[in-house]
């Protein structure tokens, strides 16, 4: 994100503030900011060496920051995690990799008019010098938001939804990037899609992790 782009933003919020007095996302309180100063001290969670990796869990205020910015179509909320994309350690992703963000079909991303794991991935390549391959997971069909099912039937919807583009060149290495980890069921299908095409050297990162998230069972 340019620094135009992020004054455009910072205005755009103070101009909310004065019109409509805007409450912390995360503590309520009210200011001039979406979220607060104080709130937006993240704790970046420890590497696990497992090849799928996160930043922070999925817990306040982060978890509401990201509903807000996907579920109200806030795309300006997303510029609060790129200060925590860029303190990422992301010194285990193969030199090589090509960045893939997790795709929403086409039909979402109409509605919503961005893709935040695409974003998440481009702050990623501009950190690490790699190259990001936004359009080569593509959505087959259209599921409901896996955070609307419940956990135990997480995964269950996804099936082949996910495929590498046909006539895509494909990269020997991914790190496939996606704003939430919960119960694993879109990671493990977009790792079977790229296995499919031939991509069996696979790393993972996410922005948040839930708790019962088990990483280290997702690319075995």
């Amino acid at each position: 994100m340019s620094k135009f782009v992020e004054l455009v933003l910072d205005s755009w919020d103070y101009l909310l503030a004065l019109l409509f007095q805007t409450a912390c996302l995360g503590c309520r309180g009210v200011g001039e900011k979406a979220l607060c100063a104080n709130c937006r001290r993240f704790s970046l969670l420890p590497t696990n060496g497992t090849g799928v990796e996160a930043a922070l869990d999925y817990t306040e205020p982060a978890r509401s920051v990201l509903r807000a910015a996907k579920f109200q179509k806030r795309r300006e909320l997303l510029r609060y995690f790129k200060p925590v994309v860029c303190s990422m350690d992301f010194s285990y992703v193969h030199s090589d990799s090509a960045i893939v963000p997790v795709p929403l079909h086409w039909t979402s991303f109409w509605q919503r008019g961005f893709n935040q794991s695409e974003i998440l991935a481009k702050w990623v390549g501009e950190i690490t010098g790699r190259r990001v391959v936004p359009d080569g997971l593509y959505r087959t069909h259209r599921t409901k938001p896996q955070s609307l099912i419940r956990s135990s039937h997480r995964g269950a919807s996804l099936g082949d939804c996910f495929e590498w583009r046909r006539g895509h060149p494909v990269p020997e290495r991914v790190l496939l990037v996606d704003d939430v980890l919960t119960s694993g069921g879109t990671v493990r299908a977009c790792v079977a899609a790229l296995n499919r095409a031939g991509i069996s050297q696979i790393q993972v990162w996410t922005l948040l992790r839930a708790s019962r998230a088990k990483p280290s069972k997702l690319l075995s």
